[in-house]
């Protein structure tokens, strides 16, 4: 089984998924993270030194990067059935990063072309693979989002401006065209309230959710 926990930054995703972790391996499940892909790239301090020079090539760079260890990892657990899969985001939103504002800034419209071809190219690659069972989003609202970031004080975090945020919260909840992309490379769908929870209730809503399902 494959589950994936989204949403933007700050709604309570990697907390979720290691509740989740917990919960199934005391049910003696194997349980697999796939957190966050961390990638190294020789234009990543060209890329904030000489942002609008660096930009594209640094993003292109980035999305092969992630895209060759994703594709590995699902070489590597394609025929292990008895496995479960717990993505902390997945490969598919890299297309939501590659949108904001911020990251577009001084890119031509040939490049964001370019950009959007080489991505389309490895969605079809990755729909060789089988889907994600369950595409969860975590939301909440913006303030309520803005306040847990405030409270876990991240200081990775404090180089993005309120603007940033708000243009990556809206892209995970406002555009359709990039939750139309969640829904057509799973398997089933759902985006869950956060705003009233505690993550203990996020993560009971997501077991109930998923097992009424299997």
């Amino acid at each position: 089984m494959k589950i994936v926990i989204s949403g933007t930054t700050g709604v309570g995703k990697s907390t979720a998924v290691n509740n989740l972790k917990n919960y199934y391996q005391k049910k003696g499940k194997k349980v697999i993270i796939m957190g966050e892909i961390l990638v190294y790239s020789p234009y990543f301090d060209l890329y904030f030194n000489n942002f609008s020079t660096w930009n594209f090539l640094a993003q292109l760079d980035f999305l092969f990067e992630r895209f060759h260890q994703f594709i590995e990892i699902e070489q590597k657990y394609k025929d292990h059935k008895d496995i479960i899969i717990i993505y902390d985001r997945h490969f598919i939103e890299d297309k939501i990063f590659s949108e904001l504002k911020l990251i577009k800034k001084g890119r031509t419209k040939l490049l964001d072309e370019a950009y959007k071809n080489v991505y389309n190219s490895m969605l079809d690659k990755i729909n060789l693979f089988e889907k994600p069972d369950f595409f969860i989003v975590l939301r909440a609202s913006f303030d309520v989002i803005m306040e847990r970031m405030q409270k876990r004080n991240r200081s990775e975090e404090k180089k993005f401006d309120r603007e940033y945020w708000q243009d990556l919260y809206y892209r995970y909840y406002s555009k359709k065209a990039n939750k139309d992309i969640f829904r057509k490379y799973s398997k089933k769908y759902v985006e869950l309230d956060t705003d009233y929870l505690t993550i203990d209730e996020v993560t009971e809503n997501i077991i109930k959710y998923i097992s009424k399902r299997i």
